[in-house]
């Protein structure tokens, strides 16, 4: 698999546990933090070593970016 489908498929992957963070959130539930997985840093970095790449796309680099603001979303969000 090329490094292009790679990213694509880590950024689906984190997108999938962002919108589990904002639906817990929004609930009212709290997120355990006894997992790395529970935690927004974790996937705010796991992106920005993504977009330090030097051959991401400009698609990819877009929907990185905008994972990244929505993660600023949960972290602004009470627990």
């Amino acid at each position: 698999m090329g490094s292009h489908a790679s990213y694509k498929n880590d950024l689906s992957h984190i997108e999938t546990i962002v919108t589990t963070l904002e639906r817990l959130l929004s609930k009212g539930d709290s997120m355990a933090c006894t997992s790395v997985v529970n935690e927004p840093d974790y996937w705010r970095q796991r992106i920005e070593t993504i977009l330090n790449q030097r051959e991401i796309s400009k698609v990819d680099r877009e929907h990185a970016d905008a994972l990244l603001r929505r993660l600023s979303g949960i972290i602004k969000m009470p627990y």
